[in-house]
């Protein structure tokens, strides 16, 4: 054995032992591995920023949106989409529709209903105009949406304590599913017909 191999010096020049190079245990080199990381530390506070931006954004439109539905209707309007519900109200409790408190008491066919200030009386299989108003959704001060609503109830007698009546909704733009929920609350088991 040679004395470089018993030194475990593997053949190497004496320049090549002590220069360092540069590589580690990937095989990268320092300039290219810190490199790396700092177009990957760009990338992440970049990603970042721009999530916060978008989160920002949300909660700013959330913050300014704003449901109007007691509107003054505009004249001269349409209304082309039509849907009908199917609801039942308890006797004796006010229910709200559109914004609109609804109350009534039963006697034999008749039904007399206190729709807000105006008071109202029908019989079975009348139909008569609840209200027509005017819906407006802003976010940010920008209109989402705009249009006019019609609500006519057609009394189909009582089952028990509670009234049956068929519900049409006319809308002079197609209304969206949250909005209907505003004007058809939960409460009163609008079923389309």
């Amino acid at each position: 054995m040679t004395d470089s191999e018993l030194n475990g010096e593997n053949g190497l020049t004496d320049t090549e032992k002590s220069e360092p190079s540069g590589e580690d245990e990937t095989g990268l080199t320092e300039p290219k591995k810190s490199g790396r990381l700092q177009k990957r530390h760009y990338l992440l506070i970049c990603t970042g920023l721009i999530v916060l931006v978008i989160v920002l954004l949300f909660a700013a439109s959330l913050a300014t949106t704003t449901i109007q539905l007691q509107l003054p209707a505009t004249g001269g309007v349409t209304y082309p989409y039509t849907t009908t519900y199917g609801i039942e109200m308890q006797e004796g409790m006010t229910h709200t529709i559109g914004d609109i408190n609804i109350l009534f008491l039963a006697i034999d066919d008749e039904i007399f209903l206190s729709i807000g200030d105006e008071k109202v009386r029908m019989e079975i299989g009348e139909k008569k105009k609840i209200t027509e108003r005017h819906a407006t959704i802003k976010t940010l001060g920008f209109v989402l949406f705009d249009s006019n609503y019609m609500i006519l109830a057609q009394y189909l007698g009582m089952t028990g304590d509670n009234a049956k009546f068929h519900i049409t909704l006319k809308t002079s733009e197609q209304i969206p599913g949250f909005l209907l929920e505003r004007i058809l609350p939960a409460e009163i088991s609008a079923v389309p017909v």
